[in-house]
């Protein structure tokens, strides 16, 4: 059942997002949308160093304790990181506002770009936070309304606003950042609202050392950086080295693609606290089966969406216009990862919340440290299509060393073809 509700909700996010975005290509076309989704992508990098890897710590310790009925360390541990958090976005907020200009000019070479960036740079702090309330709404089992405050209400009301400015003919790049701030800063006093009245907030607090969540962070930051850079660090060199209309096919084959790796995001958001307790008790089976259950689940629900992305490339064209026709090539390479990604199963879940993080941190850098230069050079040779390849390869590599690393540091296998082989090995055997 929660499973299925949060489903609901992530679906109902995916459905409105969806809609913003053919919106927002539509009306602004191809070179318009890339540069709102460039000025975007600045903001969530913002956001990802802002909230530095907090999220993921709460639902790591937080989860722990909510487990245990310590429900005053887990008010603590929120008090905590949402000032850390909002600090951190501040200052990145600062840094960013005045180099909007130089960014615009002489990275992108756009000054169209400027106001853009300007207004979602203002965002940055209220998307921190709520990445901050999701979290901790997992970690106290409130996965439903974790998934409206992370996915559902921001696409929702951004979907309502883009409707009314397209009606009216006053849609631009800068008026759907303005948009964005605004939806931004409502969602997140919504999600504060609903932690502290619905998740048993009122009481004692509980607060552990400063130091003890901040260097659990930090190399959950560091992860969620590099995972950031895998999945949109593509955005930012694609524009530097090709027009913004490049930009905007590209992303309308990517956040298609994305869609995929929702199902991914659902599942190990649910099942990452429910990991972290297994781990602590000690109970390797149970979170062996877990994990494989996890990775069946995930791979019959996204198996069938991958097949019509392949499938179908033209889809690209017949739902965002004739301009993004060149997306359906981009379309096709993108899914491949995507599915090889969620068919691989929770694998970096299950070492985060196994407090195995830095071998996580070092299978993302070693990833990026091949995957990023192979982005730009394919991207600045072959476009999107060269980029996507990359990509695709960069998932494939993380996702095999994430593999590997949770059988030799866990002894533990989360694919359930495999791990039924070595069952039946073992029981040849003896």
């Amino acid at each position: 059942m929660l499973v299925s509700s949060s489903f609901a909700v992530r679906g109902l996010g995916v459905v409105c997002g969806f809609a913003m975005h053919v919106i927002l290509s539509r009306t602004l076309g191809a070179e318009g949308a890339g540069l709102f989704y460039l000025g975007l992508t600045v903001m969530m990098a913002g956001a990802a160093i802002g909230k530095f890897g907090l999220d993921t710590a709460l639902m790591r310790f937080g989860g722990s304790a909510y487990k245990l009925g310590n429900l005053s360390e887990v008010r603590g541990l929120y008090r905590q990181a949402c000032l850390i958090a909002l600090f951190m976005a501040l200052a990145v907020t600062a840094l960013l506002l005045p180099a909007s200009a130089w960014l615009s000019d002489t990275v992108f070479g756009n000054s169209e770009l400027r106001p853009v960036m300007m207004w979602l740079a203002l965002a940055i702090a209220p998307f921190s936070l709520i990445w901050i309330q999701s979290g901790v709404l997992k970690a106290v089992d409130r996965a439903v309304a974790a998934t409206w405050v992370e996915s559902a209400m921001l696409p929702l009301l951004m979907a309502l606003f883009a409707i009314a400015l397209a009606y009216l003919g006053l849609l631009t790049p800068e008026r759907a950042a303005i948009s964005y701030l605004a939806v931004t800063a409502l969602v997140c006093l919504a999600g504060s609202w609903i932690f502290q009245r619905g998740a048993g907030a009122q009481g004692p607090r509980h607060l552990r050392s400063w130091r003890h969540l901040l260097s659990a962070a930090f190399p959950l930051a560091l992860i969620d950086g590099m995972n950031f850079l895998m999945a949109w660090a593509i955005i930012p060199i694609l524009g530097s080295v090709a027009a913004e209309t490049e930009v905007g096919v590209y992303n309308a084959a990517h956040r298609l693609t994305m869609q995929l790796s929702i199902v991914l995001v659902v599942f190990g958001g649910i099942m990452a606290p429910r990991f972290a307790a297994l781990y602590d008790k000690g109970d390797r089976a149970g979170l062996e089966a877990l994990a494989a259950r996890t990775t069946a689940l995930m791979s019959a629900v996204a198996l069938p969406a991958g097949i019509v992305f392949f499938a179908w490339p033209g889809m690209v064209a017949f739902i965002f216009g004739e301009e993004f026709a060149a997306g359906g090539q981009i379309l096709q390479v993108l899914a491949l990862g995507q599915l090889f990604n969620l068919l691989s199963g929770p694998a970096g879940y299950v070492l985060v919340m196994s407090g195995h993080q830095r071998s996580m941190r070092n299978i993302l850098l070693f990833t990026l440290l091949i995957t990023l230069p192979l982005i730009a050079m394919l991207a600045k040779s072959h476009g999107g299509v060269g980029a996507a390849w990359a990509v695709s390869g960069g998932l494939v590599l993380q996702n095999s060393l994430a593999l590997w690393a949770v059988y030799r540091r866990l002894g533990i296998i989360g694919l359930p073809g495999l791990r039924r082989l070595r069952t039946q090995l073992k029981q040849d055997i003896a």
